[in-house]
């Protein structure tokens, strides 16, 4: 088959004469025939073979590209963070929105967690940044343990809330520190509900006893009461972390390596020797491992019997106390109480004051606290207070007025009350939706009464109906919630201010107080970064030679604790490997998306989120 197409020439004007001559003499006629074959039926398959064969390798190159993205996506963790992040706080709100990055902690003892540095990631904004180690995008907690700050974090990770993480470090802290945290002794929190505006204190309510030498365990019956409340995952859940260490063990860390050397007499004269002491009868080192199984027996009964474990409870401790005491001590068990009530609040122009606990009236705390901030501020336009001694000797005068007209309690000297700092374990915790939780738990004095129960691997508080109403002195959290504030140099926004969250956290004895004025006025009149106000250097009082009351010094160096007695003359200080009072410090905020961990001491101060 064939076409036929006729062209005719037809003459331009543009040609030249001489080439319109040559072209003529060519030509022979003004018409042209063409005889046009089509294709034939082979020549199309093979047109079409080609197209088909294009048109698969562009298909198969594209579906090769969305592959490869989704085993990119797998590889580095996105869609998993919005997941996890959405499920979190669901019993306070309906979670949190997913970010375009996320954060990874150094975690010790676990394999999937060593050795992981902060990445960049590019966020919703398309622009890169880093983080340090104690910022992260969802949720944060900080204790004294590594061990027990991840097993907060896998708590909100696993969908639980501020609440469930808090109360699973704080059974972490009763295994691995059970000199300060153990279950023997009692613990005090403040809960925030960002949501909807609600501030609670809670603690258990433990009956005046007829014991004299040991006080009532109210840890677990105050933890459940607040969990019923507040918490969102099973109750058995928050115990795993717990019964694991007592049962499988854990090794002893710088902060009990501490404590079982200051109290090594004490401990190999006691039953605590069976469980902290080697084969020669010598209190253990750091990192040497230790087992309680009768604890993780313990708290698993506890765990799986929600409903009915205060008699469980009470009958398990009982085994160990004389019969004389024992149904005393049954009773008064069975008749701990969480209590939860609203805080005392005392409202100044730039932070609120929270406080969970008496000796101190809201109004009276308040009151001295103001003045306190007032004397270190002025302090610092004078002197530096990282080089001067005379400073910290009139702070310390001004002190010693503080708690001679605020303390409730008139019988006793400041010494006398000096001589009873607490020890205590302290937890925070703070979701990126605005939710915090910060608990305190002691047994008193390091080691409470040294009251060990073999059967039970319980240690048993001092807290006894002897101590007065004004002792122990600010053992449990006050917290200063600041008012909404951007920092001057933050480049982001304002959009989020209303969403910001700053607190801070103190606990311990007598410096407690003074500590939260340094650490307001280090934020809010010195616009120090949150990790450099709770840094700087806090003030911790003891009792010096003759009865006379001294201050020991501490601060923050690159991740380093340093501490420094001031001489009674002259601007030197006197290095010292520790301050004897246990005064501990914590901020808590969140910016901008960004939720940050600070704390003071660095040895008791371990972060970890995501």
């Amino acid at each position: 088959m064939f076409y036929t197409v006729r062209y005719e020439k037809v003459p331009s004007n543009m040609l030249e004469e001489t080439e319109r001559g040559e072209r003529d003499d060519d030509e022979e006629g003004g018409e042209a025939l063409v005889y046009l074959r089509p294709p034939s039926a082979r020549q199309r398959r093979s047109c079409l073979g080609r197209s088909e064969m294009w048109l698969r390798i562009t298909v198969a190159l594209v579906l090769l590209a969305i592959a490869l993205g989704f085993v990119f996506c797998e590889w580095s963790g996105c869609g998993a963070e919005q997941e996890s992040g959405d499920s979190q706080m669901a019993h306070a709100d309906n979670g949190s929105e997913g970010h375009g990055h996320h954060h990874h902690t150094e975690d010790e003892d676990d394999d999937e967690d060593d050795d992981r540095d902060h990445e960049e990631h590019g966020d919703n904004h398309n622009h890169n940044h880093t983080h340090s180690d104690s910022l992260f995008h969802h949720a944060a907690i900080i204790t004294g343990s590594t061990t027990c700050s991840r097993a907060g974090r896998k708590l909100l990770q696993d969908g639980g809330n501020v609440v469930d993480a808090g109360i699973a470090a704080l059974l972490c802290l009763g295994v691995v520190h059970p000199h300060t945290a153990g279950i023997g002794g009692t613990f005090s929190a403040i809960f925030y509900n960002h949501t909807t505006g609600s501030l609670k204190a809670i603690q258990p309510s433990i009956p005046r006893n007829n014991l004299n030498t040991y006080g009532i365990p109210a840890i677990l019956p105050g933890i459940k009461r607040l969990h019923a409340q507040y918490g969102n995952l099973e109750w058995a859940k928050l115990f795993e972390d717990a019964i694991r260490l007592a049962k499988d063990g854990f090794q002893i860390d710088h902060i009990l390596t501490s404590a079982l050397l200051s109290n090594e007499r004490m401990i190999v004269q006691s039953q605590l020797c069976t469980l902290f002491c080697d084969e020669n009868g010598r209190v253990k080192s750091a990192g040497s491992n230790v087992t309680n199984p009768n604890l993780s027996e313990l708290l698993r009964s506890v765990s799986l019997n929600d409903s009915h474990f205060p008699e469980i409870l009470a009958m398990k401790l009982a085994e160990d106390i004389s019969p004389a005491e024992r149904p005393d001590f049954v009773r008064d068990i069975r008749r701990v109480r969480g209590e939860i009530n609203d805080p005392l609040i005392a409202e100044e122009e730039k932070y609120t004051l929270l406080s969970g606990s008496l000796p101190f009236s809201g109004s009276v705390l308040s009151d001295a606290l103001v003045k306190a901030t007032e004397q270190i501020h002025s302090l610092h336009n004078r002197t530096d207070l990282n080089s001067s001694a005379p400073s910290l000797l009139s702070l310390l005068e001004f002190a010693k007025e503080i708690y001679n007209t605020a303390l409730a309690e008139e019988n006793g000297s400041l010494v006398e009350r000096l001589a009873m700092n607490v020890a205590s374990s302290q937890i925070g915790v703070l979701h990126s939706q605005g939710h915090f939780l910060v608990m305190s738990a002691s047994l008193n004095s390091s080691w409470g009464s040294g009251r060990y129960l073999p059967s039970t691997g319980v240690v048993l508080s001092d807290f006894v109906s002897n101590i007065s109403a004004g002792v122990p002195l600010l053992n449990f959290p006050l917290v200063a919630k600041i008012k909404n504030m951007v920092d001057d140099d933050d480049d982001d926004d304002d959009e989020h201010s209303d969403e910001d969250v700053q607190v801070i956290a103190v606990t311990g004895g007598l410096s407690a107080l003074l500590n939260a004025a340094q650490i307001l006025t280090n934020r809010l009149d010195y616009s120090m970064s949150a990790q450099e106000a709770v840094q700087s250097p806090l003030f911790h009082f003891a009792q010096g030679s003759a009865g006379s009351v001294t201050v020991c010094v501490s601060s923050v160096s690159n991740g380093t604790d340093g501490f420094t007695l001031p001489w009674e003359e002259g601007d030197q200080r006197q290095p010292t490997h520790r301050c004897t009072d246990d005064s501990e410090a914590m901020l808590l905020q969140l910016h901008a998306g960004h939720v940050g961990v600070y704390g003071a001491p660095a040895l008791k101060s371990h972060t970890d989120g995501f």
